[in-house]
């Protein structure tokens, strides 16, 4: 049996302007990599990684796709490698929906476009629950770098730009306990701020982004307490330029200067013991969205 091994890889991102509760999102690329691989199989087996990872995910990205195709044969392999842990708010599920629905277009040779496989991953996203709004925007940042805007619910990516932050870095903040689910509601959304939450877009257009950031933390703060009292400190630190919420928690990132980078991660480390740092950098511009998959 002829074997077609198809490996893809996509790359994290962090939050500008949460979607959950306004009618935009925005995300900015980063460089930690996840990777997933399709091979043809006997029969249809799933292996994701870490191995405290279930398969909801992986399993509605492949019940998608078939369902969209369903003369295609079901006789593969899918393995999935993430260095983050999952439910932190840190885009794994986006990412490793985004490089499935690539790897398999790949693999079965799909006349898909690039757009279309992602918006069929944040479709995906939301089947398993693992996703409030889809999370396009994550998607489209994890894929394709740099800074983008999207309208969630429409499945509308309204602004792709190089990123901003290519000289300065990224530190991820991460709790070593998954996030508590949270069942958003209108009573929540009423506590969200929309007037910060629109400046916040205003101010991504005007490319002030690290502007956004602040705006958005102050938006969401209040409703994710295990995270406010950290943002609250961390805001007024001389080396940490903005301090953001990933999603709804409980990570947080930090964009500084690459010279406090090694400082400030001590102080991290001594002030945040029970925190994971991860230091990573921020990613450019790439892909053509509207082009198919090769």
């Amino acid at each position: 049996m002829k074997r077609n091994n198809v490996k893809v890889t996509v790359y994290s991102a962090v939050t500008i302007l949460n979607a959950i509760y306004f009618e935009f999102g925005a995300a900015i690329g980063t460089k930690i990599p996840t990777t997933v691989s399709v091979c043809t199989h006997d029969t249809l087996q799933i292996q994701v990684s870490p191995p405290t990872v279930d398969t909801t995910l992986v399993e509605a990205c492949l019940h998608r796709f078939f369902t969209m195709f369903p003369h295609l044969p079901r006789n593969i392999q899918v393995q999935t490698q993430s260095p983050l842990p999952p439910e932190r708010g840190l885009k794994t599920s986006s990412a490793v929906a985004s490089a499935l629905i690539i790897a398999l277009t790949k693999h079965y040779h799909i006349p898909l476009t690039l757009k279309d496989a992602l918006v069929l991953g944040a479709q995906a996203s939301m089947e398993a629950n693992v996703s409030v709004t889809g999370a396009l925007d994550d998607a489209v940042a994890c894929t394709c770098g740099g800074l983008n805007i999207t309208q969630n619910r429409t499945y509308e990516i309204l602004l792709q730009r190089q990123n901003p932050f290519l000289d300065l870095e990224c530190l991820l903040l991460i709790p070593q306990k998954k996030r508590p689910k949270v069942t958003f509601t209108e009573e929540l959304r009423s506590q969200v701020s929309q007037q910060l939450l629109t400046k916040a877009l205003k101010e991504i257009l005007k490319n002030n982004v690290i502007s956004a950031i602040q705006l958005n933390t102050d938006a969401y703060s209040e409703i994710f307490p295990e995270t406010r009292d950290i943002v609250k400190d961390l805001t007024i630190d001389a080396a940490i330029k903005a301090i953001g919420i990933n999603g709804g928690g409980p990570s947080l990132f930090a964009v500084c200067n690459q010279h406090d980078t090694k400082n400030l991660i001590k102080k991290l480390e001594r002030e945040y013991f029970d925190f994971q740092i991860i230091r990573t950098t921020f990613s450019e511009l790439r892909g053509d969205l509207h082009a198919f998959i090769n």
